[in-house]
């Protein structure tokens, strides 16, 4: 046998010996089960009474919300420790500059990036990005767009925010707007239309905004504070009892009640003969305090919103390095939020733009620069 034909029975035997690899597939195939949502809302369990529209999932919302609905998470702003906490938070991102960046070095990418710098420079673009961050209590902000034609582009003219309690999302999670002829499904609302920014929960189409957790503790807040003004009501003056004799009659009695009220707010009183006045001092032993209580729902709240408390309330001893800690986790939040509007914009917004003027550009981004 040749050194050729032995060489040939050697490989023919080795390839015998390993087995061949398996074929390689097609990766560019998908199975159609991965391009779509299989857990979605219609068969959602924890979704109750869905019928074409879904209902929010705030928990908040669905125990008080009852007919005022959102309403609810407006009144929150009433109070000034979670009003300010919450401009702090939206007016800390507000105050960054905003830059656009291509999406990359390709020319019409470039394009799409200038175009929409140049828009947005035109535009009252602050003030969309704050109606936008009223996501951040409610869970999510509704904004139209109004378009109209300038030179040669299609541009927005025009942001109008609306209330959000006038829309719902179907199962999809694409926006519907409530009518009085469609006052509980709504009707669908054109494309390139309706910003919706949303906060928190992704799960949920309605998100879930801080007003949830705030409303508890603006709630305790209050009535502690309606008992707190019932207690300097009675401490600030002392009570006045007056004995009077048996027999006396109703009227007599009453208009002794009268001049008792009367000696309230005055330093005169006159009774009848024979009825004896005290005044009852109202007295109180220990440390517990409705101030204390008060300090405590605002810490909350400041915690709540902006993380930290030191921004605001810097107590009795103050530290540089703690102050600076909690700075830092407020811009952490702020970064947070700048990330969530900077999505929405780039996948709203700005696509819109890029449809409109440099078709087949990828959208550019925008974001808030955080200053060092």
């Amino acid at each position: 046998m040749s050194k050729r034909q032995r060489r040939a029975r050697a490989s023919a035997s080795y390839a015998a010996a390993v087995p061949a690899p398996a074929p390689v597939r097609d990766r560019r195939n998908l199975p159609g089960e991965a391009r779509h949502l299989i857990a979605n809302a219609r068969n959602d369990i924890f979704v109750p009474y869905y019928s074409g529209a879904l209902r929010p999932q705030d928990e908040t919302l669905i125990a008080r919300g009852g007919g005022k609905g959102l309403k609810i998470y407006d009144e929150i702003k009433r109070d000034g420790r979670a009003y300010a906490a919450l401009e702090k938070r939206k007016m800390h991102l507000l105050a960054r500059e905003w830059e656009v960046t291509a999406a990359s070095a390709a020319a019409l990418d470039v394009e799409a990036a200038d175009v929409t710098r140049e828009i947005f420079a035109g535009v009252a673009f602050d003030r969309l990005c704050e109606q936008l961050l009223e996501a951040t209590l409610k869970g999510y902000a509704v904004v139209e767009v109004v378009w109209g034609r300038r030179d040669n582009r299609i541009v927005p003219v025009a942001f109008v925010p609306h209330d959000a309690r006038r829309f719902v999302f179907d199962a999809d999670g694409r926006l519907r707007l409530l009518t009085p002829t469609a006052m509980t499904d709504g009707i669908p609302v054109p494309d390139r239309k309706f910003i919706v920014h949303r906060f928190g929960d992704g799960a949920d189409p309605y998100g879930l905004g801080l007003g949830t957790r705030l409303f508890w503790a603006v709630l305790f807040k209050r009535e502690g504070i309606a008992f707190w003004m019932h207690f300097l009501d009675k401490f600030a003056g002392p009570t006045l009892v007056a004995g009077v004799p048996y027999g006396t009659l109703s009227e007599e009695q009453r208009l002794l009640m009268q001049a008792l009220e009367e000696a309230r707010t005055s330093s005169v009183l006159t009774v009848p003969i024979g009825v004896d006045v005290k005044f009852l001092e109202a007295t109180r032993s220990g440390s517990v305090s409705y101030e204390g209580w008060l300090d405590y729902w605002d810490t909350e709240i400041s915690i709540t919103v902006t993380g930290e408390t030191l921004t605001t309330d810097i107590g009795a001893v103050g530290s540089k390095a703690a102050a600076d800690t909690h700075h830092e986790i407020l811009e952490l939040l702020v970064d947070s939020d700048g990330d969530l509007l900077s999505d929405t914009l780039r996948s709203s917004l700005i696509q819109w733009i890029v449809d409109y003027n440099v078709p087949g550009a990828t959208p550019p981004s925008v974001y808030r620069v955080r200053r060092r």
